[in-house]
């Protein structure tokens, strides 16, 4: 038609819609009056950071003849370091990860993952006939991973068993997934330490899931011995059954106690997160089932999330993620695991995920030095060579003055925020460059908790001197 008509008959329209707080963040009309063609672009100026919908059109008359409508994640600038040092830390160390879905290796990057849970190809695919493995399509699949920076945690279900007909007896059973354990392995030596034995295996299946985790460990500690295995993640935080198995001697051969914390699977609010629904309370208990183990355990979740919801629930999902993952790392979880990254309960696409991005990006290179309350309010700060970054947020409802003062100040998605219109609200406030007496506060508090847990354990007192003292009661 563009040979019929001058294009000073078409017009175009742009719109551009903040999906977390639904405000429009940009808005064109115009015309192609005096252009010789249709541009090839038109430039997206002065939008923020967040998950944002375009919805383009060009016209003519009453006529729409090209519409479009979809969404970016739109991240702040500051993206991974270059540092090889700071990559290797966050391969080894960083605690944000989960169940992918159709997530790529490329997307988990920029996203900031930096383990999946690896489940497919899983025993089924591997064991191609009684006693004969092949692990080279796992191998195929996981490679791309470890390329773009994301360390494979090997999930290994009990239902993903070969069907053949002599693990159909239970006994059978629980040797052929040690055996299959054994050899995955003894061929991912070098490439993967880290192993989660089933998946919500706390129901029925208690007393067979005894045996079968004992003969995953042994075939796994025979070819790996400082690999770190893991229970099956527990649907929920289900203190009774890891109780049950360390009576049964299971916790004998486990490096992690692995949980799933959820706090609701209908629609997403405020109502159901991780504050009111205690989860830094429900995880720091574990460390009584720790300690009567003996100690030294790592705490794991490898899922947790809220289902995909209408605009007020991603909107609260976006906060939600982000402070869960925040309470997860105050309660000393070495791996946090959310469900899921694009799949069912996704958030990719949406204002959760770019709220994870940014989440990533500030702590990139830090670890928790501690937290604290200031009543109603929670600091959590993360500390590298004394350059510290705080995350401050309340669980209630309105706004609060924010307690912390920094160089920088940013919102949930990374962007700029001036100090005198800071507000602590339930959407997290990020300060850079805190002041140190921020840092000794969180840190602090780190050492009360550390020797509270130690005083709780020896029935004395840890007397806060140089040399650190103990005297029993």
């Amino acid at each position: 038609s563009r040979n019929k008509f001058p294009l000073a008959d078409y017009a175009y329209s742009l719109k551009a819609t903040d999906l977390y707080s639904g405000k429009t963040v940009m808005e064109k009309k115009g015309t192609f009056q005096g252009l010789q063609k249709i541009p090839d672009e038109m430039a997206l100026e002065g939008l923020p950071y967040g998950q944002i919908r375009i919805e383009f059109t060009i016209s003519r008359g009453k006529q729409n003849l090209i519409s479009f409508k979809d969404s970016f994640a739109h991240f702040m600038p500051e993206g991974l370091s270059a540092d090889p040092a700071i990559r290797a830390w966050e391969y080894r160390y960083s605690p944000l990860g989960g169940v992918f879905g159709s997530l790529s290796p490329e997307a988990a990057n920029a996203f900031g993952a930096s383990w999946i849970r690896f489940e497919h190809p899983n025993w089924r695919n591997n064991e191609i006939e009684p006693g004969v493995y092949d692990f080279t399509r796992m191998k195929e699949v996981m490679q791309p991973f470890m390329d773009a920076n994301v360390r494979p945690v090997i999930l290994q279900c009990l239902y993903h068993y070969p069907e053949f007909p002599e693990l159909t007896d239970p006994a059978r059973f629980s040797i052929g997934y040690g055996r299959h354990f054994r050899e995955e392995a003894a061929a991912l030596r070098g490439v993967v330490r880290h192993f989660e034995l089933g998946n919500e295996d706390n129901g029925h299946t208690k007393f067979l899931y005894t045996e079968v985790a004992r003969h995953a460990a042994a075939g796994i500690r025979s070819q790996q011995p400082l690999a770190i295995i893991a229970n099956s993640g527990t649907a929920h935080i289900d203190y009774n059954w890891l109780e049950f198995q360390r009576g049964r001697g299971l916790l004998e051969y486990l490096d992690a106690l692995c949980v799933h914390p959820y706090t609701n699977n209908s629609t997403p609010s405020q109502g159901v997160g991780p504050e009111r629904g205690r989860i830094y309370e429900k995880l720091t208990q574990l460390n009584e089932i720790v300690d009567a183990a003996g100690g030294m355990k790592q705490l794991w979740s490898t899922e947790y999330g809220w289902p995909n919801s209408n605009v007020g629930g991603e909107h609260d999902r976006a906060d939600l993620y982000v402070r869960e993952m925040i309470v997860g790392d105050m309660a000393g979880l070495e791996i946090n695991g959310l469900y899921t990254w694009d799949r069912d309960y996704g958030i990719v696409g949406r204002p959760a995920g770019v709220s994870i991005q940014t989440y990533a990006r500030m702590r990139e290179g830090r670890r928790l030095a501690g937290f604290f309350r200031e009543g109603e309010v929670y600091v959590a700060v993360y500390e590298r060579d004394g350059n510290a970054t705080a995350a401050v947020w309340t669980p209630e409802a309105g706004t609060r003055p924010n307690p912390v003062r920094g160089s920088a100040y940013f919102d949930l998605f990374g962007n700029p925020l001036e100090e005198k219109t800071v507000k602590i609200s339930q959407s997290p406030v990020y300060v850079r460059n805190v002041e140190k007496a921020v840092i000794d506060r969180a840190r602090a508090n780190t050492v009360t908790i550390a020797r509270e847990r130690l005083e709780k354990n020896i029935g004395g007192k840890v007397e806060n001197v140089r040399g650190a003292t103990l005297c029993a009661e």
